[in-house]
């Protein structure tokens, strides 16, 4: 029966352990050592802790915002790119028109393109002028230049048009410029 006690006391003295590896004595945890349990910088820790919690949160909102506007950019990319892809269909019409003897064909053509515009409006897209203007590297592409009565880096004709959406050129014109 001693043994038994004598396994009882020693499984009592390690649960009654500091921190710091020393047999307890204080009133709390009965620390023998020269630090009480209470010195400790729980405190401290909790503010660490907080701290990093605060950072993480803070991390992911930044993470979340740039992830919004990634998302955003790349909507915005892919219309663009579609549309894009679809210009030379208005560039047809476009030249049908022009080249249309026929009064009825050439007003069924006119309300093609007159849709086909409002909708590339309704997407923010417009359609820049560029004959007449002065050549600008921003907005046209030389295709050539010819001798002209006009200052030399006038526009004196538009092979296809150029487009805008928003403030980005989508399509640059394609032009003829004076020399």
């Amino acid at each position: 029966m001693k043994k038994k006690n004598e396994a009882f006391d020693e499984e009592k003295q390690d649960a009654n352990e500091c921190t710091c590896g020393d047999a307890c004595e204080c009133e709390e945890c009965k620390c023998e050592c020269d630090e009480s349990c209470e010195s400790q910088d729980f405190e401290a820790l909790a503010d660490e802790y907080l701290n990093l919690a605060k950072q993480v949160q803070a991390d992911f909102d930044n993470y979340r915002k740039r992830n919004i506007e990634a998302v955003n950019q790349a909507k915005e990319d892919g219309k663009a790119s579609v549309i894009v892809k679809i210009l030379p269909c208005a560039d047809i019409i476009d030249k049908a028109i022009s080249m249309t003897k026929d009064p009825a064909t050439l007003e069924g053509l006119k309300m093609v393109a007159d849709k086909f515009q409002d909708v590339l409006s309704g997407l923010g897209v417009t359609k820049f002028e560029s004959k007449g203007q002065m050549f600008d590297v921003n907005l046209h592409n030389a295709v050539t230049a010819i001798e002209s009565d006009q200052p030399s880096g006038t526009i004196v004709d538009e092979y296809e048009s150029g487009y805008r959406m928003g403030d980005k050129v989508i399509r640059f014109a394609q032009v003829i410029i004076s020399k």
